[in-house]
């Protein structure tokens, strides 16, 4: 009962508070009740309204629609807008796109010329380093070429062929006369035909080791140019090679392709193949000069022959390698032709010496060549006139050396033949006396006819003749004529203004052309 009284206490208080609060607004404000009384006026029309709006349905039907078709033109005219912006936009899109996509191919082209500029100047900058460290060091594939000098080539050249003709005169000399009875003259004469020219000019008697030194040499000469004497030993046939190297003319390419194969057979990893071309090529070459003549040589001679050789040609290969590394190029030949070269002809002294002495290829007109002993080393280079230099004139042996050999010829049995021969002549004077006195003794009895005891007492006769062909042998054997390559025939076959390439060889010297 308390909290109820307390909260109506509290209630009236309020009450109060609020009844005075409206008296003082009245009092303050006493213009209200006029302005209550239109208030209420205002809601009674407000509340009449709605009666006119639902009188007037119609009408309210017709300004919806008419705002609605405003609306809508309204609408449409602004998506027209709209879609014309939106057309204009793409239009300056597409427009800027493409002006884009040019761009970005000119910017590509620029940036590949930029590319393509850079890596020219890249390269030229490699090739002025290159060119700058080649003149301060040499080249990788130039190192390989040295300077040579003629004097000094000449002297190696001439060394290589005093080693062979020593080792071959050597081991001819050796052979016992008796122990060498093969018939020269009959065998294997055909293999002999290609290899040397004129070889049937020479004295045949196999007792005749000085000739038979010679024709070994000239088969040994055909195995020195072919297998030998080259450019390299990298190859087991380098044919093309030599004939690219022969007909290059730009020589410092040639030096390059030269210094690379060069470079390449000294090279660690070729260096066991090497070895094996050498070997392979050394047995070709002794095959070559002594297969033609085997069974012209006793086998024992023939087995001692091919190990001298053999040893001597693994001299000549160690002695050539040098050459091969000077900056000319080498090459060798076994043709005597060509009218004005100069060779070194062989003279064979009584002293078991060789005189080797300039000779000029027109002379073996009148003193043919019998056989072209040591090859002709001639330097290449066809960016010069001329492009053929002399390095070693090469030796022949000439067909006045071979007679004078002809008429110093041993036979083969020193005791007997004398004996014979005086024997014979002694019964030529005997028949000469018998004949002399016959003829007198006819002479006194009114010359009678000869008995046959008389003809077969002269026919002794025609013996006088015999032996005077045997001692007075100073021409080629008859039977066995001469047929070398003459001066005349190469000048035929050559002229001055005959161009290199027509050299059968290729590597004659033209000192003389123009």
């Amino acid at each position: 009962m308390s909290e109820t009284a307390t909260v109506e206490a509290a209630i009236e208080p309020e009450a109060h508070t609020t009844e005075q609060t409206e008296s003082s607004s009245a009092e303050q404000s006493p213009d209200t009740g006029d302005d209550n009384v239109a208030t209420k006026e205002n809601e009674k029309e407000t509340e009449a309204e709605p009666v006119e709006e639902k009188s007037d349905d119609a009408t309210l039907a017709t300004t919806e629609r008419e705002g609605t078709l405003v609306a809508q033109d309204a609408h449409v005219l602004h998506t027209s807008a709209d879609t014309t912006f939106e057309q204009a936009a793409k239009t300056f899109l597409n427009i800027h796109r493409d002006e884009v996509a040019q761009r970005d191919e000119e910017i590509f082209k620029l940036r590949a010329e930029l590319k393509r500029i850079r890596e020219a100047l890249k390269a030229i900058e490699s090739a002025g380093d290159l060119a700058e460290s080649s003149r301060d060091v040499p080249a990788v594939h130039n190192q390989e070429l040295t300077e040579d000098d003629p004097d000094l080539t000449f002297q190696k050249i001439k060394d290589i062929w005093e080693t062979c003709f020593n080792a071959v005169h050597s081991v001819i000399e050796e052979d016992d006369v008796k122990e060498s009875l093969s018939d020269w003259s009959i065998v294997n004469w055909s293999e002999l035909e290609d290899k040397m020219p004129g070889f049937s000019a020479f004295p045949v008697e196999s007792s005749n080791k000085r000739s038979r030194t010679m024709l070994v040499m000239a088969l040994l000469a055909k195995s020195l140019e072919e297998y030998i004497l080259t450019p390299n030993y990298l190859f087991e046939d380098d044919d093309e090679l030599r004939f690219i190297l022969h007909k290059m003319t730009d020589t410092k390419k040639k030096s390059q392709v030269r210094s690379l194969f060069l470079f390449m057979s000294g090279s660690e990893d070729f260096k066991d193949e090497v070895e094996k071309v050498k070997a392979f090529r050394v047995e070709n070459a002794v095959s070559g000069a002594v297969r033609p003549i085997q069974s012209l040589l006793s086998e024992a001679l023939c087995e001692k022959v091919k190990a001298r050789l053999a040893d001597i040609l693994c001299d000549v290969v160690t002695a050539w390698e040098p050459l091969q590394r000077y900056e000319s190029h080498f090459e060798v030949s076994t043709e005597p032709g060509r009218a004005g070269r100069e060779w070194l002809t062989l003279h064979l002294m009584d002293n078991n010496t060789v005189v080797l002495e300039t000779v000029n290829s027109s002379a073996f007109e009148v003193n043919p060549v019998m056989a072209v002993v040591f090859p002709r080393v001639c330097a290449i280079d066809r960016s010069r006139r001329p492009a053929f230099t002399t390095a070693f004139p090469g030796v022949v042996f000439q067909k006045s050396q071979a007679m004078i050999e002809e008429s110093d010829t041993v036979c083969v049995d020193r005791v007997t033949v004398p004996e014979v021969e005086s024997s014979t002549v002694a019964a030529a004077a005997a028949v000469t006396a018998k004949a002399s006195e016959a003829e007198a003794e006819a002479t006194a009895e009114n010359v009678q006819p000869p008995t046959a005891q008389d003809v077969a007492t002269t026919e002794p006769e025609q013996v006088p003749t015999v032996v005077q062909a045997v001692k007075g042998e100073t021409k080629p054997i008859e039977g066995q004529p001469a047929v070398p390559i003459t001066g005349s025939e190469s000048e035929d076959s050559s002229s001055d203004g005959e161009s290199d390439d027509d050299e059968d060889s290729g590597t004659e010297s033209n000192t003389e052309e123009n």
